[in-house]
């Protein structure tokens, strides 16, 4: 038998465990709070910088630390791409903390959504209109492949997240939009391919 600790199988070739007669499982619903959890602590690490902070005290830099743009969660909009378990956690997580969420998923009916506390908003405004943009999806479903006008990338506050699964985002657009400063930052667990190539160095965003 062969299964992963959670529900992603895309790192399993399952058709040649099926020719060989290997049952395939998955534990849903297994790591669900420490993702959202994740998301989250991503979410703060990129608002408050706090890598970049990290890397310049132990390097004894403090003078300029006080020039630097930080973000509070709460009154930003967060717009959530999938709300299957990992994404409906981390709209609860984000209400809390006083953030307006927006909800893209189309298996999930607006009446949940909005009985979530999440207003449903379609792809296109997701990325338009959000602060944030978190992505909760299968690697299947390739979720923004260019990040060439950014999110809220006008007023240079938008950064978006990536977790579980790699391939959701052209990395290259990603780190393009990240270098001309039309994405306040980013956020990934996972990256396609790992480790990243030497061109984008992973020191643009925060892991």
């Amino acid at each position: 038998m062969r299964g992963p600790h959670g529900v992603g199988v895309d790192n399993i070739d399952v058709k040649a465990a099926t020719r060989r007669g290997i049952p395939v499982c998955f534990a849903p619903g297994a790591n669900t709070e420490s993702v959202a959890e994740h998301a989250i602590l991503l979410m703060l690490a990129v608002g408050k910088r706090t890598s970049y902070l990290d890397r310049e005290v132990r390097k004894g830099r403090w003078w300029d630390l006080r020039t630097l743009q930080f973000l509070e969660l709460k009154g930003m909009s967060l717009g959530l791409m999938g709300l299957g378990r990992i994404g409906s956690r981390v709209a609860e997580l984000a209400l809390a903390f006083g953030m307006e969420v927006y909800g893209y998923d189309p298996y999930v009916s607006p009446e949940e959504m909005k009985r979530r506390g999440v207003t449903p908003a379609d792809r296109d405004e997701v990325l338009r209109s959000c602060d944030i943009i978190s992505l909760h999806l299968p690697c299947s479903l390739r979720a923004i492949g260019s990040w060439g006008q950014g999110v809220r990338g006008d007023e240079e506050r938008g950064y978006p997240h990536q977790y579980g699964t790699g391939g959701l985002v052209d990395e290259e657009a990603l780190y393009g939009a990240l270098k001309s400063g039309k994405l306040f930052g980013a956020g990934l667990d996972v990256t396609d391919p790992e480790p990243l190539p030497r061109r984008i160095p992973s020191t643009s965003w925060t892991m």
